[in-house]
């Protein structure tokens, strides 16, 4: 069974307040999710961690910015990791603009995303 981490816990974290503070935690713990389909490719932004207060941390932080993500979820069952995705076109797009000038490890990925997203590049040069 899954317990919710106490109050006194998630306050160990400050919260992200910047765009540079999201970017960096990005850069290690978040990359963008490509799902194949058909005839396109669906893109998402996905945060993955096994402390959940970091995750939430970064959850209210887009809620702050006006971005809709999916509530955090746990995969797996002793030890879960939480995950966080974004992944409502208009969102991401703001969110990836936002954050590929911070960016060091995945600014190319974060830019070929934004490419695709605004139509100036095709699946197979993703």
């Amino acid at each position: 069974m899954l317990e919710r981490n106490s109050s006194a816990e998630e306050r160990l974290l400050p919260p992200y307040t910047t765009w540079e503070q999201a970017s960096g935690y990005s850069d290690g713990d978040g990359g963008v999710v490509v799902k194949v389909g058909m005839y396109t490719l669906g893109l998402s932004m996905d945060w993955a961690d096994t402390y959940r207060p970091q995750i939430e941390g970064v959850h209210a932080f887009l809620r702050n910015q006006g971005l809709r993500s999916c509530k955090p979820y746990p995969l797996g069952e002793t030890r879960p990791v939480w995950h966080l995705r974004l992944y409502a076109r208009l969102d991401l797009l703001k969110a990836l603009f936002a954050m590929e000038p911070f960016l060091i490890k995945k600014r190319d990925q974060v830019a070929s995303a934004i490419r695709y997203l605004n139509d100036e590049s095709t699946g197979e040069e993703l």
